[in-house]
């Protein structure tokens, strides 16, 4: 079963998921492409899902092809909520 979580570190590859995860002090910075927006927001809200950052969901630029991303700061639990449905691909890093 495949959870979302990988570690590239490990040569494993990212799942193909509509929203992106990593790790950032206490919560999770999750983002996805301009493509996914209407997906992405309507699975948010579906989830009850409320960032921790004001100016969440703003797009910006990609960091390093230039795409259009969206992103949020949200809760470990929400995270988990994201897991669960099977909508995010997490990474983890070996540090």
């Amino acid at each position: 079963m495949n959870n979302g979580f990988y570690t590239p570190e490990l040569g494993q590859d990212k799942p193909d998921r509509i929203i992106e995860a990593r790790l950032s002090r206490n919560c999770y910075r999750i983002k996805w492409a301009d493509a996914d927006h209407v997906a992405a927001m309507e699975a948010i809200k579906a989830l009850r899902i409320r960032p921790s950052n004001p100016d969440a969901f703003v797009a910006c630029g990609g960091p390093r092809d230039g795409m259009l991303l969206h992103a949020a700061n949200i809760s470990p639990s929400a995270h988990l909520k994201l897991v669960k449905a099977g909508l995010v691909a997490t990474e983890c890093l070996l540090d």
